[in-house]
C-alpha cells in the first residue's frame, strides 16, 4: 500500500486579504453605526416587526447583526440585545440642544 501526500483542500472564496480589508473603510450606513460605537452615544433603536422601541448604546455591529446595551430597569446593570439588521427600520439619537440658542 502506497502513501500519498496529503493536500491540504483550498477554498479561495474563503481566503480573505486582511490587510486590504482593514484598510477599507465602512461606508453609508456601516459608517454611521462605527461613529455610533465609538461615541458612545445613546440611541433609540425602532424594531420593524413590532414597532418596540430599544433604548441603548451600540455594542457592535457587523454585516447581519447589531448588538445593543441595554441597561436594566432596575438600574443594577446592563444586558445585552442582538438585533438583526432587517428587522430596524430606525435609529435616532439624542442631540444636545445648542447652549446658545433659546428653544
Amino acid at each position: 500500500m502506497e502513501y500519498q501526500e496529503y493536500v491540504k483542500p483550498t477554498r479561495p472564496f474563503l481566503s480573505i486579504d486582511r490587510k486590504q480589508k482593514s484598510q477599507v473603510s465602512p461606508k453609508g450606513h456601516e459608517a454611521y453605526l462605527k461613529a455610533l460605537e465609538a461615541s458612545g452615544a445613546t440611541v433609540t433603536i425602532e424594531k420593524m416587526s413590532s414597532g418596540e422601541q430599544i433604548v441603548g448604546q451600540i455594542k457592535t455591529s457587523d454585516k447581519f447583526t447589531v448588538s445593543v446595551k441595554v441597561d436594566n430597569e432596575e438600574g443594577d446593570g446592563y444586558h445585552t440585545r442582538v438585533l438583526f439588521k432587517h428587522d430596524i427600520s430606525e435609529f435616532s439619537t439624542l442631540r444636545p440642544a445648542d447652549a446658545s440658542t433659546n428653544e
